[in-house]
């Protein structure tokens, strides 16, 4: 495992991320990118469990967006001046680049395939199905907890954002408050056609998996049922599964880096059916 790599983007922004790979290289692997939600970071709760477990089949990389603010991964800290500058669409160029870079390290071994697989956690779902409308090496997706729309708030609640110039966050466990500047939804009404998320779905023609806790209170089980639907509805049913997991939550009855993963049952389940998913290639 190789952690704490480094890149930069178009801003001259670091992007860390951490690369995990099989212990044997006597064949070629694809590669996993794992995309964190919104508060989310590489090294938080379940993630750097799901990759070290999915890396005994694939190269996987787990990383951070540029502006996501944390500073102190263990205590779940954030710079807030970081994080209010937040937007999707760079969220996107992060991702991109990220993927070039470590392909063109790579593609100078002589075990990896050519194939790029992406996991996506709750906005990281969204991130990466409007990923693959940019990129023509994207084989297949996972959506974990998945958005199905990335304009979440009501017209009443955005007219108060714009007035005050940002909106308020509290983090848990600390208690930390982080503001989001209004320029996020900017972002989201400029760049992004209103069902541009479930429309990019659709026109991905290779196969998607949909896991979603039916306890799920953050992003609810009808959204996940919504782009299950979409797919379906349009002739890519059989390029597409879903899981709807039974008493699991939005992250899979994880609260924190401390918890006892070997003995969770949902998160175990998410990780068996990923990988099961991402070996199968009868899709």
């Amino acid at each position: 495992m190789l952690n704490n790599l480094q890149v930069k983007n178009d801003l001259g922004r670091v992007i860390n991320f951490d690369l995990r790979s099989p212990n044997t290289e006597d064949k070629k692997y694809p590669l996993v990118v794992f995309l964190h939600g919104f508060k989310g970071f590489k090294d938080w709760g379940f993630i750097p469990y799901f990759c070290e477990k999915l890396a005994d089949n694939f190269i996987v990389v787990n990383m951070d967006f540029s502006f996501n603010g944390i500073i102190d991964a263990e205590n779940s800290i954030y710079d807030s001046e970081i994080f209010r500058k937040n937007t999707i669409s760079q969220q996107i160029k992060d991702a991109n680049i990220t993927i070039d870079y470590i392909k063109t390290i790579l593609e100078g071994t002589n075990y990896f395939n050519g194939e790029v697989y992406l996991v996506g956690h709750s906005l990281g779902g969204a991130t990466s199905v409007f990923l693959s409308t940019l990129r023509n090496d994207i084989n297949k997706i996972v959506l974990l907890a998945s958005i199905s729309k990335i304009n979440r708030n009501s017209e009443r609640q955005k007219e108060a954002w714009k007035e005050l110039g940002y909106m308020e966050f509290r983090v848990q466990p600390n208690n930390q408050i982080l503001h989001l500047d209004y320029s996020y939804q900017d972002d989201k009404d400029l760049n992004f056609r209103p069902n541009q998320l479930i429309e990019d779905l659709i026109d991905f023609k290779k196969p998607v998996l949909i896991i979603h806790g039916m306890q799920d209170v953050t992003v609810k089980i009808d959204e996940a049922k919504i782009l299950f639907d979409a797919r379906c509805d349009n002739g890519l049913e059989e390029l597409t599964e879903f899981e709807f997991l039974p008493k699991c939550g939005h992250t899979f009855n994880v609260r924190n880096n401390k918890d006892n993963f070997e003995h969770n049952i949902c998160l175990n389940k998410v990780i068996k059916t990923t990988n099961d998913f991402l070996l199968n290639n009868e899709l």
